[in-house]
């Protein structure tokens, strides 16, 4: 069953990250699989400030010195609404993160016992920037939005995402 669930949540992510407009099979076993389809009917069309978009972090800080890798090396951010929660879906160089959070106004809470890692072992470069996102990701944030720009900020860092134009 726990091999099942990796497998499950890899070939989701695998949509999530490749391009598909569609994802399914996404629930738990024995409930119903969540559809994320890009229409004003689905699940991610409802959940605040961010829809079904996607985005890609073109720079970042942390303690007032930029995270460089963050625009060169960039993550990958999607929101979707899965098994009863909203979740955080970030790729990073290494692995895909899933992040259940509650979002309220202008403040992102994440539930940071339940994050979720890719099977992939994230070793040197890699291993560190995937424990850098898991960290930011795992810290209550704000949240500052336009027409084509995520800013996220913790006490201690920011993210800003490019918001993808399709």
């Amino acid at each position: 069953m726990r091999n099942d669930r990796y497998r499950t949540f890899a070939i989701c992510l695998a949509f999530a990250f490749g391009g598909a407009s569609i994802m399914t099979g996404c629930a738990k076993g024995g409930e119903t699989p969540v559809s994320t389809a890009p229409v004003s009917s689905s699940p991610c069309a409802s959940i605040e400030t961010f829809g079904c978009d996607r985005f890609t972090s073109i720079s970042g800080i942390q303690n007032g010195s930029a995270v460089s890798w963050l625009g060169t090396e960039p993550l990958l951010l999607s929101f979707s609404y899965q098994n009863g929660s909203i979740n955080a879906i970030v790729g990073t160089p290494c692995n895909a993160i899933n992040v259940p959070v509650q979002i309220s106004g202008d403040k992102i809470t994440p539930d940071a016992n339940s994050v979720i890692h890719g099977a992939k072992g994230c070793v040197n470069d890699a291993g560190q920037k995937e424990m850098w996102a898991t960290t930011f990701f795992s810290t209550p944030m704000s949240v500052v939005s336009t027409d084509s720009v995520l800013t996220l900020s913790t006490s201690t860092a920011s993210v800003v995402f490019s918001r993808a134009t399709s």
